[in-house]
């Protein structure tokens, strides 16, 4: 067993959370950190992207106590437990269950080996630099170099890297691409934003306006699935803290193929 306490010690050594405090003081909201406690520590942790009752069911089935997520399992304007509602019903099961659950937000996102930095090197870049630093080795979005490919290559190396066929490519497939740029998440303000020499631009949930900014200015955009994006990272994370884990809890993972 692990005492909370020591558990997030481990993960803070991955993921400080005085990242997230930097993000929010740059006006970004987060709930990163301990979300459900529970008395005593931990037999075996649950590592899943998101809080849902399939997580808390899978936990459940494999002697799990804890559940550590991506998403804040509370977030933004969450007013009520709901045991019936999507985004509390699952806070609802796991507390019902006596199981903790930990978050691990803006400051897994950023970390250096979080999932922004892991979603470029699943894209193929090997030494992806920050464009938005928090500190000299953590911060937000990656632009890096690649041998000579095409965007239709890269899409093929989507689908064995991060095992999804479900991609948005605008732009023409034969494009050559030698400098991409990527903000994992739903980065589409940033993408807009991007003035780097980027020939292809990756993230997740763009709406039209950015789409459009992003085509006008002769670069290709590739759309990921949100969730096949950061579980990708994410399972970098975990199998980290597995290695940390060994000899005080057991440490599963839980992927919900229904979102990759």
């Amino acid at each position: 067993m692990i005492a909370l306490k020591e558990l997030a010690a481990e993960m803070e050594k991955l993921c400080p959370l005085a990242l997230s405090d930097m993000c929010k003081a740059k006006g970004m909201y987060d709930n990163s950190g301990l979300i459900v406690s529970r008395k005593g520590g931990a037999e075996g942790v649950l590592f899943s992207l998101d809080l849902s009752r399939r997580a808390v069911e899978e936990a459940a089935a494999g002697g799990c106590d804890c559940i550590v997520t991506h998403p804040p399992a509370i977030y933004g304007g969450l007013e009520r437990i709901d045991e019936e509602s999507v985004s509390s019903g699952a806070v609802y099961a796991a507390a019902r269950r006596g199981m903790a659950v930990f978050s691990q937000h803006l400051n897994l996102d950023t970390a250096a080996g979080g999932i922004d930095e892991m979603l470029a090197r699943g894209l193929g870049g090997a030494q992806p630099e920050i464009l938005d630093k928090l500190t000299e080795s953590a911060g937000y979005g990656r632009e890096f170099s690649l041998t000579p490919t095409t965007a239709g290559e890269i899409c093929e190396r989507v689908e064995r890297e991060f095992k999804t066929r479900r991609y948005v490519l605008y732009g023409s497939p034969d494009k050559r691409v030698e400098t991409a740029a990527s903000f994992c998440g739903a980065g589409g303000a940033e993408a807009a934003a991007y003035r780097g020499k980027a020939d292809l631009i990756v993230t997740s949930d763009a709406p039209h306006h950015v789409i459009r900014e992003v085509a006008e200015r002769g670069r290709a955009l590739l759309l990921l699935p949100h969730y096949a994006a950061e579980n990708y990272g994410f399972k970098a994370f975990f199998a980290k803290m597995k290695a940390a884990l060994s000899g005080r809890a057991k440490a599963e993972y839980f992927e919900d193929g229904r979102y990759l």
